[in-house]
This record gives C-alpha cells, sequence and structure tokens, in this order.
C-alpha cells in the first residue's frame, strides 16, 4: 500500500512543511474549541465551490464570535495552492479565535482526495442532537462526539453513522447529508433539524427532477425508502445499500436515483471547474519557510 503523501500547510500567511507547523499554546481554538472549518475538494487546480464553502464560514464566524483572521480565507487558499502547485487534494481551512490577546489563526492544509465509494452502508449514531442549538448547523472545531460516532461506525464496517434529533427525527450523517427516496419523491431533513446544509446537498436539491421536500425523516421513512443517498463534498452523493437496525433491502449503486445524483454533481464540478480554470491569481505569494514537499 502506498503512504500517503505529505502535503505542505499555509499558517498565517507561511507555507511550511507538513512536520513544522504550530499553533499558540493559548488559541482558544486549540483550547475550547472556539473556532470553525471547511473541508472542500480540489480538482485541477480549482477549490470546488469556494464561494459557497467561504460564505458558510463567514456565517459560522459570526455565531461562535470570530474577529477577521489576518488573511482573507479566499487569498489564503488561492495563494497556497499556487504555491505548492496542488492539483488534486482534500483541502480543510480552519479560523480559529487565537490566544486572548493575540490575533486569529488562519490555517489551510491538504490530504488526498478519497475516491467516492460505489455504495456505503450506515450505522445510527449513539448520541442525539438538539435541533434548536444553533451550533448544530455551524462546522465547529468541537466535533468530539460526530468524531466518536463516525470512529465507532467505521470500526463496524459502516461509511457513517446518522445522528437522531432529540425528537427522534434524523437529521444527518456525521460528515454527510441525507436523501431518502420513495413514492416518486425525495425528502431531505431542513435545516431547522440541526442540519449542516452542504454544498452537494445544494446542487441536488437544486437539480434533481425529482419532487423533493425538506421534511423530518423518521425512521419509518427509512423503513420504506427505495433509495437513500448521503452526500458531501469530498465524495458527491453516495447510494446507501444498508442501514444498521433497518432490514429493508436497499439497491445502492444499483438505484437509478443515485445514478442521476452522480451524473447531475459531476456535470455541476465539470462546469464549476471550467469556468473558473483561467482565473489569475489575486496576491502575491506568501512567504515559505522551509522546503516544500
Amino acid at each position: 500500500m502506498n503512504e500517503a503523501r505529505e502535503y505542505p500547510a499555509w499558517v498565517d500567511g507561511r507555507i511550511l512543511p507538513a512536520e513544522s507547523p504550530g499553533i499558540a499554546p493559548g488559541d482558544e481554538g486549540f483550547l475550547l474549541g472556539l473556532g470553525i472549518f471547511e473541508t472542500l475538494a480540489v480538482e485541477s487546480g480549482i477549490p470546488l465551490f469556494l464561494e459557497e464553502h467561504l460564505a458558510r464560514m463567514a456565517e459560522g464566524a459570526k455565531v461562535v464570535g470570530l474577529r477577521p483572521p489576518p488573511v482573507d480565507p479566499e487569498a489564503a487558499v488561492r495563494a497556497y495552492l499556487r504555491e505548492t502547485g496542488i492539483e488534486r487534494a482534500a483541502m480543510r481551512i480552519t479560523w480559529t479565535r487565537g490566544a486572548p490577546r493575540g490575533a486569529p489563526s488562519l490555517v489551510v492544509t491538504a490530504r488526498d482526495l478519497p475516491a467516492p465509494p460505489a455504495e456505503v452502508s450506515l450505522a445510527i449514531a449513539p448520541y442525539r442532537k438538539d435541533p434548536t442549538d444553533p451550533l448544530e448547523r455551524v462546522k465547529t472545531v468541537s466535533r468530539a462526539r460526530a468524531a466518536l460516532a463516525r470512529e465507532r461506525a467505521l470500526a463496524r464496517g459502516a461509511y457513517d453513522a446518522l445522528v437522531a434529533t432529540a425528537d427522534g427525527d434524523f437529521a444527518e450523517g456525521t460528515v454527510t447529508n441525507l436523501f431518502v427516496f420513495a413514492g416518486g419523491s425525495l425528502r431531505t431533513p431542513p435545516p431547522e433539524r440541526g442540519v449542516l446544509a452542504g454544498t452537494v446537498r445544494k446542487i441536488l436539491l437544486g437539480g434533481l427532477r425529482v419532487p423533493i421536500r425538506e421534511e423530518r425523516v423518521r425512521g419509518e421513512d427509512l423503513a420504506a425508502a427505495e433509495e437513500v443517498l448521503v452526500t458531501n463534498a469530498l465524495v458527491g452523493p453516495v447510494p446507501v445499500a444498508a442501514i444498521e437496525g433497518f432490514p429493508r433491502a436497499l439497491p445502492g449503486a444499483r438505484g437509478a436515483l443515485a445514478a442521476k445524483a452522480r451524473d447531475l454533481y459531476r456535470a455541476a464540478v465539470e462546469r464549476y471547474v471550467a469556468e473558473r480554470a483561467g482565473r489569475a491569481p489575486i496576491i502575491p505569494p506568501p512567504r515559505t519557510a522551509g522546503p516544500l514537499r
């Protein structure tokens, strides 16, 4: 098996080798989880749907009370890609509050972009979320429950864990949005159920030529589902073959809706890349500390 490639990191205006980035010991993102992040795919050197990710990040910064970082996040992303020459990767932008008497911190990192799985199975998370909590709709770095739930799902051979609300309806996965198809229409939980409104979710809502309703998804909806999809920004839409505790057989990769969703997403990606491939750099290269790998 090939080892994962080590990518450099962009830290507050400098490109650093993978082994050397550091944060201030007093950074309240590190100490208290007061920070937000976005994860997105890079294809052909283009950060996919960057504008939507940054808009969501700006809204999250208001909820968490973050001051502006030392460099505009879009400028940081474009400088990082230009300096490293990365063509295809999974990118993460992390914006934290910083130390109490210091500036906020902005970090851009990358790792190998995972290949989209043909189909997946889902577990059920052992915790529930409060849909009235405004932090549920913000991508904060405080992810202990979600990370542990997904680790548990992976250990059981599942791709992700569906998270129910305190009312019993299912909101989303720990890293995915949820879609359920039955009776000729598609249903996805609305943001007010504690759902992070994903970029791929938005593409499906705006492009699939089937009736779509943003409504609660209950256990009986999963039990009656003809197809189930999950989506995230790194792998797009992925069909579900099985859900823990629900014996109904699902078509997974054989589903007709899954094929339409994948085609719609790929078309959106190709159109986005083509429209932005000629965009010129917007700021000078950042300072470089040490050799790049």
